[in-house]
Order: structure tokens, then C-alpha cells, then sequence
């Protein structure tokens, strides 16, 4: 893995320095080239305390390389003064901020997101809409991965078509759990929440399936942030 950490601002250079100093300018470029070149990206965001002030580490990888800067702001105006997704012509993945839709050609969905989603769903309903959409995407998942090891590629269009129609008809049954106990049910915002959002996303929520090499989660990115917000903890 290597690692680049664009700063923004000196007090920055504490956690990072050493590893900057190392990087010339020729290798920041390559590094960039190679992130650019990929069909897919990671990226996510994570807030940091810089003297007291709120930041954000911006997050961008792939499995080879991790590109990271420091910006007074999470949303669009930090993505566009750095400027690299402007760039790039692939696929990101991410945990539904819907800013990153500007960028790419095509936006995935983070569905170890859902899944949790769908947990409490689970747990504060009981309804059953819930439990089989955890099922659906940990078949689907599990199924991807086995034709994966059995050098297939892509799901046929039929194969596709029709997980897709189960995931439809899963949600439609969410819609109908959630009318009839909707003026009790204390989380029936949450819920209404998800079921809209997975019906609108559905093409983003499923787009594991239709490119194999999209990613079921954005754990990658998350990985990669992770140091970054151990450090801050045990400040």
C-alpha cells in the first residue's frame, strides 16, 4: 500500500511529514496517474481536529494505492478546489454521499451500509421485508464471489434480471409491512427512509452484480482511515 497525504494546512505536518518528505514529485504524479487509470475507486471522508478546528481527511484508493487530503469542508467545494475526481472517468464507491454522484461515470453503493441499515430495521419492526433483503444481498454476495473462483466474469442478463426483480418485489413487500403498522411503528421514519432510498439507488445498490469488478462494500476506503481516526482517539 502506499500512502500520499496532500496537506492544506502546516499544522498537518505532525502525522504526516515522514511520509511526504519520502514522496518526490514524479511519484505523486505517478501515484495520481495510476488512481486515475483504475475502473473503480474508493473514496470517503472522515473529520479530524487541527488546533482545535474541525477538518476533514479526504479519502481516495484503490487496492494498490491511497491518495489523502486535508480541507476545512467534507462536501463538494473540498472536491472541487483538489480537483482529481473532475478527472476521473471510472466508478466510485461510497457510503451514500450523494455529492459523489457529480463525479465517475457510475456511482456504487456501499451495501455493508445497507445491511446495517436493514439490522435495525430488523430489530425495532420485526418485519419481514427486512430479513429477506439481508438474505437477498448475502446470497447474491456469496453467489458472486463462487462464480468469481469459477473464472465467470458477469452474470447472464437473465440471472441479473431476475435477482434484480427479487429485490424489487422485496421492497414492495417493505412498503406494504410499513402501511399497516405505520401510525405505531416508532421507526417508520428510518424505514421509510431506506426503502425510498434503496428503490431510487436500486441500479447503485446492485451494481456488484452487473460489474464484477465493483465491490460489495466500501470497506477499502474505510481501511484506510482508520489509522487516521485511532490517532485522533488517542489524542
Amino acid at each position: 500500500m502506499v500512502r500520499l497525504i496532500y496537506q492544506k494546512v502546516l499544522t498537518i505536518y505532525e502525522w504526516n511529514k515522514k511520509i511526504s518528505d519520502k514522496l518526490n514529485t514524479s511519484k505523486i504524479e505517478e501515484i495520481k496517474r495510476e488512481l486515475l487509470n483504475s475502473l473503480v475507486l474508493h473514496v470517503d471522508e472522515t473529520p479530524i481536529k487541527i488546533d482545535g478546528d474541525q477538518y476533514y481527511v479526504h479519502n481516495i484508493s484503490n487496492g494498490k494505492y491511497t491518495l489523502q487530503y486535508v480541507a476545512k469542508t467534507r462536501g463538494k467545494e473540498a472536491v472541487e478546489e483538489f480537483g482529481f475526481l473532475k478527472q476521473f472517468k471510472g466508478i466510485l464507491v461510497h457510503d451514500h454521499f450523494t455529492m459523489y454522484f457529480n463525479y465517475g461515470i457510475d456511482n456504487a453503493e456501499c451495501n455493508v451500509h445497507i445491511l446495517r441499515y436493514l439490522k435495525g430495521v430488523e430489530e425495532y419492526t420485526k418485519h419481514e421485508w427486512a430479513t429477506k433483503m439481508k438474505k437477498f444481498f448475502q446470497h447474491t454476495n456469496n453467489y458472486k464471489e463462487n462464480l468469481i473462483r469459477n473464472k465467470c466474469q458477469k452474470l447472464s442478463d437473465k440471472e441479473y434480471n431476475s435477482f434484480k426483480e427479487e429485490y424489487l418485489n422485496i421492497l414492495n413487500d417493505g412498503y406494504n409491512e410499513y402501511l399497516k403498522d405505520k401510525k405505531t411503528n416508532a421507526y417508520a421514519k428510518d424505514e421509510i427512509n431506506l426503502l425510498n432510498r434503496m428503490k431510487k439507488y436500486v441500479h447503485n445498490h446492485l451494481l456488484f452484480l452487473e460489474k464484477f469488478d465493483v465491490p460489495f462494500s466500501n470497506n477499502r476506503a474505510e481501511a484506510d482511515l482508520r489509522p487516521i481516526k485511532i490517532r485522533q482517539k488517542n489524542r
